[in-house]
Parts: structure tokens; C-alpha cells; sequence
């Protein structure tokens, strides 16, 4: 529960902008009169695939954290203390630009 209470608000937020501005950029190049709704809406599309990863390393992020554990215990290599810090970011990261994919294909 108390990674609910540290929500990455920021993280998501900076995410869906700097994806959404680029989506929007690529898809709507030459359109200018529908760029501004269709950014606001690939914004917020992708912000919910931030959510949508960060719900996945509440539910998901602990086996992989177990499974860098294998490998640590192995010998194979050492990873560092911010581990789980790097495996959050990672879901919210491919969330979001899972979002971003989506957003471009039906926003029109």
C-alpha cells in the first residue's frame, strides 16, 4: 500500500507530454488546425498507459524484482540498489509509449 501513497505523478506527467508532443508531431505534421485537440487527447491517452504500467509494477513488479534476485544470486552479474526504482520506471516507460502507439492509431 504504500507504494499507492508515492504515486509517480511527475514521472507520468513528463512522460505523456514529451510522448504525446512527439505522437502528435509525427501524426498530425501538416495539419495544424486539428493539432491542438488531437495533442491534448494523445496526452491524456498516453498518461493512462503511464497509469496503466504503473498499475502493472504494483501487481507484476515484485517477480521481476525476484527474478534480478536469481540472477544476482547466480554470479551472473550485480545490479544496483535502485533496482526496483529502475523496474518502475521501466513499466511506466513502456505504458506510456504503448499509449503513445495507440494514440496515434485512432486519434485522428
Amino acid at each position: 500500500m504504500s507504494n499507492l501513497r508515492n504515486f509517480p505523478w511527475l514521472r507520468i506527467a513528463v512522460w505523456a507530454l514529451v510522448l504525446g508532443v512527439i505522437a502528435s508531431l509525427i501524426k498530425d505534421w501538416g495539419t495544424w488546425d486539428r493539432f491542438p485537440i488531437n495533442l491534448l487527447w494523445r496526452v491524456l491517452i498516453v498518461a493512462a498507459g503511464g497509469v496503466v504500467g504503473f498499475l502493472l509494477d504494483y501487481f507484476a513488479g515484485n517477480y521481476v524484482g525476484m527474478g534480478t534476485n536469481v540472477i544476482e544470486s547466480m554470479g551472473v552479474i550485480k545490479f544496483s540498489e535502485d533496482t526496483h526504482q529502475k523496474i518502475q520506471n521501466a513499466f511506466i516507460f513502456v505504458g506510456a509509449l504503448l499509449g503513445a502507439i495507440v494514440a496515434m492509431i485512432f486519434v485522428r
